[in-house]
């Protein structure tokens, strides 16, 4: 088990298809990033990743299919951000989240339910769901009781469903 004390980023790897070495990284202090990383398909080494305590940022990998290795991730600090990830269809793999400040969901056009989020409660201060144009349905969101500041869904050209903050 390792424990990273600082930041980690990974950025502008064009032919790096997942993240295997990291294996045993089970916690960031700081901030992790992982962008414009162009042939990423999976997040394969996150596996064993339980919290981020800054940022966790996932941006411009356009061929990041899925995030079902963070499985284990149940907490991030500050703000998790996944956006302009073209290829990204899935966020099932979040669903042991259950602390996080600020969520944004932006520019995912690939990303048509938005579910799994069944273990976040709250309180996230600001939740961000914007242009991702084939997202169809809202559904993943049950146990958050509480926004304290806001929330923005703006811009889904597909949205037809809701359901998900009942």
């Amino acid at each position: 088990m390792v424990a990273l004390p600082g930041d980690l980023l990974i950025r502008s790897n064009v032919a790096l298809p997942d993240l295997t070495g990291l294996a045993a990284l089970t916690s960031i202090a700081g901030d992790l990033t992982l962008w414009d990383n162009q042939a990423m398909t999976q997040l394969t080494g996150l596996d064993n990743l339980a919290s981020v305590d800054g940022s966790f940022t996932i941006q411009y990998c356009g061929a990041l299919l899925d995030v079902d290795a963070l499985s284990g991730l149940t907490a991030v600090g500050t703000k998790l951000s996944l956006a302009f990830n073209d290829s990204l269809a899935s966020l099932s793999g979040l669903g042991g989240l259950a602390t996080v400040l600020l969520l944004e969901i932006k520019g995912n056009d690939a990303l048509q339910l938005i579910a799994g989020f069944n273990d976040l409660a709250g309180p996230v201060a600001y939740l961000d769901i914007n242009f991702n144009d084939g997202l169809a349905d809202i559904s993943g969101f049950g146990s958050l009781a509480q926004i304290s500041s806001s929330m923005h869904i703006n811009g889904n050209g597909g949205l037809t469903n809701l359901s998900g903050f009942t």
